[in-house]
């Protein structure tokens, strides 16, 4: 998991908001879990198209199925993880800090 992802979701969560104690608990939850993972996802279908691409361009027909197939696989999970933070952070109001 990416460690700017995990931060993005913490500050995202409200939870490492300026004034409030940071712990652990701050990036282990579903928010920072869901943003870590959302480049992981996102590097292999960028390579997965990028491949594909060089595989038709050197005319090479086992490869382009292979990393199509990869490309979908891997675009489902970019998919799904906005999805479920979307769903983890709709009733997720701004925190009180005073």
């Amino acid at each position: 998991m990416r460690p700017a992802g995990a931060a993005v979701g913490g500050a995202a969560s409200g939870r490492a908001a300026p004034g409030v104690t940071v712990s652990a608990d701050v990036w282990v939850e579903t928010t920072s879990i869901v943003a870590g993972l959302l480049p992981v996802a996102a590097t292999p279908f960028l390579g997965a198209v990028f491949l594909t691409a060089d595989a038709r361009r050197f005319d090479a027909p086992d490869p382009i199925a292979y990393f199509r197939r990869r490309a979908w696989c891997s675009l489902a999970a970019v998919g799904v993880l906005p999805l479920i933070g979307l769903a983890e952070t709709r009733g997720a109001g701004r925190p009180d800090v005073s």
